[in-house]
Formats: C-alpha cells, sequence, structure tokens
C-alpha cells in the first residue's frame, strides 16, 4: 500500500474521479452512475488528496485522515450554502471536484519524479515563548525622600 501511495496513479485517479463527477453532476447521466461517482468524490476525493499533499505514509492515517477531511468540506460547503439560502448541489460537487484537482496537482508537483517521496519536507521550528522583557528598576532615592 505504501508504494501505491507514493506512485502518481492516486493522482490520476483523483483527477480523473473528479471531472468524471463534475461532468455527471452538471449533465446528468445514469443515475446509479451519478449516485456512486459523485458519492465517492464527496467520501474520499479532497481528503485523499490532502493526504498526498501532506505525504501521509501510514494507509490507516491516511483513510481516516481523507474521509474525516472529505466529510467535513462536504458538510460545510451544504451548510454554508443552506445559510445563506444558495442551495445548488451542483456547485458543491463541482467545487469539491475542483479543490480535488487543484490538490491532487499540488501533490504532483511536490513530489520527485523518480523517487515519488516528497521534495522537501516542511520544518516547522518550535520555540519557547519569548519572555516579557524585566525593566531594571534603579533603587535613586527620589528628591521627594530626602535624598
Amino acid at each position: 500500500m505504501t508504494s501505491l501511495l507514493r506512485s502518481r496513479t492516486p493522482d490520476l485517479a483523483l483527477v480523473a474521479l473528479a471531472v468524471t463527477a463534475a461532468v455527471l453532476s452538471v449533465t446528468g447521466g445514469p443515475q446509479v452512475l451519478r449516485a456512486l461517482t459523485i458519492g465517492v468524490l464527496l467520501v474520499v476525493g479532497p481528503g485523499l488528496a490532502l493526504v498526498r499533499v501532506l505525504g501521509v505514509t501510514d494507509a490507516l492515517t491516511g483513510a481516516v485522515v481523507a474521509v474525516g477531511v472529505s466529510l467535513s468540506l462536504s458538510t460545510g460547503a451544504a451548510t454554508a450554502q443552506l445559510y445563506a439560502r444558495l442551495w445548488d448541489p451542483q456547485a458543491t460537487v463541482v467545487a469539491l471536484a475542483g479543490a480535488t484537482i487543484l490538490l491532487a496537482g499540488r501533490s504532483a508537483s511536490v513530489r520527485s519524479p523518480r523517487t515519488g517521496r516528497p521534495k522537501a519536507h516542511v520544518h516547522v521550528p518550535v520555540h519557547p515563548r519569548p519572555r516579557p522583557h524585566r525593566q531594571m528598576h534603579s533603587h535613586r532615592r527620589s528628591a521627594a525622600h530626602g535624598a
């Protein structure tokens, strides 16, 4: 499974899934094919593309993150449309397909063509919180205190 996560095949499959779901959403098509394609996109599409960008190699972690992120994005997009009173399921599918394609393209661009591994890891240094500066008070006696 690890070699599959590192190859470019999943990126191409994600792009194909996203394009197919968007086209079927807008133009219609056989109901069963449309429901399966769009359903798979909504459940794993953007999340799996994000997992590939992040370089997650553990299969279980990748699956959990992919499904969690995808369902969160799908639900968030639908909820935002309901609150805005702009309900348009086709727009949701097209937007999530676009996000999947962009992330899949990003995944392909950050991976080495030779090894399939990320070209560079992002290292975020952790620094301790800066302490507030202490002001040095001189203990001079003021003129008012009889100095």
